[in-house]
């Protein structure tokens, strides 16, 4: 899979508007063609074609779609929004900034339908800017691949940053250490939510990998590594592989397993005014410090929270 950033060049733009294209992800609505689409940001029918392999003439609504151009919109998220007071579905269509047909096709209400009742649930698409969080929306599956095992594949559900930087590291590890491979535990449930017994892993940007071990190429169950057991160089090339990515904005690990990491990234010539920014040791487990942390109950695995990329457009 190929992760496209900024870097790339606008195609059907013209000159003076290439300079000011950024990569964007539009989320299609009802009714939403994409010859529609491409007139509205301006760019070439054959360039949208082109960045989204296989991208229908009449996608299905939620289908995102990947734009290179100078005209900015935010993804948008499918939510359930519940009225607390009797509202006009004209209003509602305001506040949600879509239009009364969209809101009639996606809650298969009846032409005749102009108000929505208290306590009455729409299904809605909001701005990521207004997204309450707490579930999962566009979400994709990781599977077993290059360098990649996945333990439970029907909770291996998370947003396209989450999977596909999974899926880059998995292929640089086989080729690093050949015969290794990422195991990966828990991302998401397929809609995300509530995910007993996990406190975190609702939005499809929370990933467990497993520990590498010395001697063992990898190990489907997670087990507790002590620290002379654990296998720094594997361990921390693969950490130090995704925070190189931008994309990451925590790890957790045990704290008795930070010190040999941090041995091992000092030893790799990684200056210690970094380390200092990167790891909470060798300060005390309780400093909130760092963006490796201490967690209680990751002596076993490493827990990775992704954020979603600035200036990239991952599907």
């Amino acid at each position: 899979m190929m992760i496209l950033c900024v870097a790339l060049v606008g195609q059907d733009l013209p000159p003076e508007k290439r300079d000011a294209s950024v990569w964007s992800v539009v989320t299609v609505l009802p009714g939403e063609y994409i010859r529609a689409i491409a007139t509205r940001f301006e760019v070439g029918l054959d360039a949208l074609r082109e960045w989204n392999p296989g991208l229908e003439e009449r996608p299905p609504w939620g289908t995102r779609v990947r734009i290179l151009s100078g005209h900015q919109e935010e993804e948008r998220f499918r939510m359930n929004w519940k009225a607390r007071t009797r509202v006009s579905v004209a209003w509602l269509a305001r506040h949600f900034e879509l239009s009364v047909a969209q809101l009639r096709m996606l809650n298969k209400w009846r032409r005749g339908k102009t108000t929505v009742a208290e306590g009455e649930r729409v299904r809605v698409y909001v701005k990521r800017s207004r997204w309450p969080g707490g579930y999962l929306d566009g979400g994709i599956q990781l599977a077993d691949g290059p360098g990649i095992k996945v333990k439970h594949p029907k909770w291996a559900w998370g947003r396209p940053v989450t999977v596909r930087t999974l899926e880059a590291a998995g292929a640089a590890m086989a080729e690093a250490f050949s015969g290794t491979l990422i195991v990966v535990g828990d991302l998401s449930k397929p809609r995300g939510g509530n995910f007993p017994p996990h406190k975190s892993h609702r939005e499809g940007l929370d990933a467990d990998l497993g520990l590498f071990r010395k001697g063992e190429p990898w190990k489907l169950r997670f087990t507790n590594v002590t620290p002379d057991e654990l296998d720094a160089e594997r361990t921390w090339w693969l950490i130090h592989h995704l925070i190189e990515t931008g994309r990451l904005v925590r790890v957790l690990v045990d704290w008795s397993l930070q010190q040999p990491l941090y041995e091992e990234a000092l030893r790799q010539g990684i200056p210690e005014e970094t380390l200092a920014e990167w790891f909470q040791y060798p300060r005390s487990r309780r400093e909130d410090e760092g963006l490796i942390r201490h967690f209680k109950g990751h002596k076993h695995h490493l827990h990775i929270r992704f954020v979603e990329p600035v200036g990239e457009a991952i599907l």
